[in-house]
């Protein structure tokens, strides 16, 4: 048990949670884990396999330590929710921020809005201006 990359299929059953007789029939007959032979002819499952298919299966800190391919990837696991969970926060953070983006420009248009109204008509200015030149032709 030097490289528990390896794992006999009574150690693989025992980490599936699954029994022997459906292991074999629903997994290794069926070609959904493959079963390997080292060079003294011994059958053993790869551990990435075992995982690859049951991928929440329990692994102890003792086997863990022996399986540095799952030790990674369990490593990534974790790093890619992490990563998920920040960016899960930077995108709460801009919408956050859009919205106040938003607010802030209705705002301004109402404040654009109240200053032209304030402002004096261009059109009733003319008409005024032309009434006040007829005023003084007809004066003169």
């Amino acid at each position: 048990m030097k490289n528990k990359t390896r794992l006999s299929i009574t150690e693989a059953i025992n980490l599936s949670g699954v029994s022997r007789s459906q292991f074999y029939s629903k997994y290794i007959n069926k070609g959904r884990i493959s079963k390997l032979r080292d060079e003294n002819n011994k059958v053993y499952i790869d551990s990435s396999e075992l995982f690859r298919v049951f991928p929440n299966s329990v692994i102890d800190d003792a086997n863990t330590d022996c399986c540095p391919k799952l030790k990674i990837l369990e490593q990534q696991y974790i790093l890619i929710k992490q990563e998920n969970t920040y960016l899960k926060e930077q995108l709460e953070h801009y919408k956050l921020l859009e919205k106040r983006g938003y607010e802030r420009e209705i705002g301004l248009q109402s404040t654009i809005k109240h200053y032209q109204r304030s402002l004096p008509n261009p059109d009733t200015e003319q008409k005024k201006d032309k009434k006040k030149q007829k005023k003084t032709k007809k004066k003169k």
